[in-house]
């Protein structure tokens, strides 16, 4: 299940000799998601933070939209209001990409949110939700989504996963006056 098309998240599905990592797996993805990068171009960055970097997008766009072909037919779309394998549940959060899902797992009365690229400084953007992460595609979108998600997910107190945050990426959201708190769950060794 993919929570969006960059490079960092759908890139192992291709093996360096250009057949499927996986062969036997279907490839699960929001459809808003995959449509956008098939037909996106360098000016649907214009409210990122990077719009004027058109060579970089070019690539960028290229890159995704050859693997999200080439995986074409082993994609299925996600229903968002129907839960996948009977533990997975989905959320739209657009604004760092326009089809950016979070997935929750949940079993046995425990949920645990993927977050993916909601967040990408435990630092800057609990403490700073408004300040926006300039590789969203729409930085305003991003921050109304974060700010919202991160309410969530401090109120319910839902654990949380996030592909950015430093090892393991566990832990939960806080409310800390206007803005959050990231408390990250502590593992030991033995």
């Amino acid at each position: 299940v993919l929570s969006h098309a960059h490079p960092d998240h759908l890139g192992g599905l291709i093996a360096k000799n250009g057949t499927f990592a996986f062969p036997n797996a279907a490839v699960h993805i929001n459809k808003a998601e995959y449509d956008f990068w098939l037909a996106a171009r360098p000016e649907d960055f214009s409210k990122s933070g990077i719009p004027d970097q058109t060579a970089f997008l070019t690539g960028f766009i290229a890159g995704i939209k050859q693997t999200l072909q080439q995986v074409r037919p082993k994609i299925q779309f996600l229903n968002l209001d129907k839960p996948l394998f009977d533990c997975l549940k989905f959320q739209e959060a657009p604004g760092h990409t326009p089809g950016l899902t979070l997935i929750t797992v949940y079993s046995g009365g425990s949920d645990l949110m993927y977050i993916a690229d909601l967040v990408h400084s435990d630092i800057l953007l609990f403490p700073h939700p408004e300040w926006g992460y300039g590789g969203d595609r729409d930085i305003d979108e991003g921050i109304r989504t974060r700010i919202k998600v991160l309410g969530q997910l401090a109120d319910g107190k839902i654990r949380t996963f996030g592909y950015h945050l430093p090892w393991p990426g566990t832990g939960h959201v806080r409310r800390s006056g206007d803005a959050f708190e990231w408390v990250p769950e502590v593992f030991t060794g033995p």
